[in-house]
């Protein structure tokens, strides 16, 4: 399960395993332009610092073509979607993506760090595949909710 908490100029991700346990939570403070990956285990945590530079770093390795989709918009959770693709402009590398993306939500966190460039709008159903391969990883929301834990936008010290 992944778990996405944002207010302006804050955003912070949970990735949950299958058994409800936290693996990985990364804050994302973009006035600062920083990520805290945050690693719980037994009642402690270690967090690492990395610069947003150095998370983009591999996707502007690579230059992508956004475009909107042919599809009608949709309507996901009350909110007006449209259909994108974000496809490496040189076929045979990179993240293929299939997005529906609303304007109704705002915030700099797009669900892929580094690729947020990419997004005209915050996805709300997000299907993304590594140019070759057969796997594919879904994003898809379940639930918006007006009000975040303050808790949850403070890095552990």
């Amino acid at each position: 399960m992944y778990t996405v908490y944002f207010k302006p100029d804050t955003a912070t991700a949970v990735l949950g395993l299958v058994s409800g346990e936290e693996a990985l939570t990364v804050i994302y403070d973009y006035p600062a332009r920083m990520t805290y990956n945050v690693f719980k285990e037994e009642g402690q945590a270690m967090v690492i610092p990395i610069s947003m530079e150095e998370v983009s770093a591999s996707t502007d390795e690579i230059t992508y073509l956004v475009s909107m989709a042919d599809a009608a918009p949709r309507d996901i959770l009350g909110y007006p979607c449209n259909h994108i693709t974000i496809e490496p402009a040189e076929p045979g590398s990179g993240l293929r993506i299939s997005a529906w993306v609303t304007n109704k939500i705002q915030s700099p966190f797009k669900v892929l760090a580094g690729m947020e460039k990419y997004f005209p709008g915050f996805p709300l159903d997000c299907t993304v595949m590594q140019t070759g391969a057969m796997e594919k990883v879904v994003y898809r929301a379940y639930a918006v909710e007006k009000e975040a834990p303050e808790v949850m936008f403070v890095v552990p010290e």
